[in-house]
């Protein structure tokens, strides 16, 4: 279960690092 969660995290911060990239790229 702790290990399912972590990954869970983890996902949700590499979609928030992807968004940030595309907005950045926009932006440039």
């Amino acid at each position: 279960m702790v290990k399912h969660l972590f990954g869970t995290k983890m996902l949700d911060i590499f979609r928030l690092i992807m968004k940030q990239e595309k907005r950045s790229r926009i932006s440039i």
